[in-house]
């Protein structure tokens, strides 16, 4: 059964949250840039509004939600429509490949990360940011999820699931960080591994 979509409608609020945030948000990127090659051709998965993107100097993004992809494109990002499951590009065409908390909202995880192996190159890096269940923000999402309108319909995950499901893929694991330890708006330190902070980055390559 497919997942419902809660990006489908709330972009303009939804991107409005990285400004509002803006020191979180910078601490997530800074996790990110751990982990991303800048002189790689890259595709973003879930590229949303393209708030990741467009300081990272990704061009191009794969997005199922219209509103979405709209406010992405007028930043300047080539945005094609579509599902992670089923990726419209063709096999080993891309570097490096993002996907930032796109995982809990996927209908299909194996299948999508086998679509990610398909169009990477060989030696391809990967970057695949999430929310870890297991840390104590984690636990506090997971708990009040109920009551949010958009992460009521998420599944978020553990690093070892996270771990285990790449290495499981054929994915070998070249670094791993965490940052954002606790909900206030300042700039957070990034540590490297896992188990404190609720935002994980993970920088895999293809096998």
């Amino acid at each position: 059964m497919k997942k419902h979509n809660p990006f489908e409608t709330g972009a303009a609020e939804y991107d409005s949250w990285f400004q509002e945030n803006a020191a979180i948000f910078q601490s997530e990127l800074s996790a990110i840039r751990a982990c991303f090659l800048s002189d790689k051709k890259t595709l973003e998965i879930g590229i949303g509004t393209g708030a990741f993107a467009l300081p990272l100097g990704i061009k191009e993004g794969l997005e199922p939600s219209e509103d979405m992809a709209a406010i992405c494109e007028a930043k300047g990002i080539h945005v094609e429509r579509g599902e992670a499951e089923e990726l419209p590009y063709e096999s080993g065409s891309y570097e490096q490949i993002a996907m930032i908390t796109v995982d809990c909202f996927l209908n299909d995880i194996d299948q999508a990360l086998e679509e990610i192996r398909r169009v990477l190159t060989p030696d391809g890096n990967f970057i695949m940011a999430f929310l870890d269940r297991e840390t104590p923000l984690g636990q506090i999402y997971e708990a009040g999820k109920e009551d949010d309108p958009i992460y009521r319909y998420a599944t978020l995950r553990s690093s070892e699931e996270i771990l285990t499901l790449l290495q499981k893929h054929h994915f070998t694991i070249t670094g791993i960080c965490q940052t954002v330890t606790e909900l206030v708006n300042k700039e957070q330190p990034v540590l490297k591994g896992y188990g404190k902070g609720v935002f994980v980055a993970v920088q895999a390559k293809k096998q």
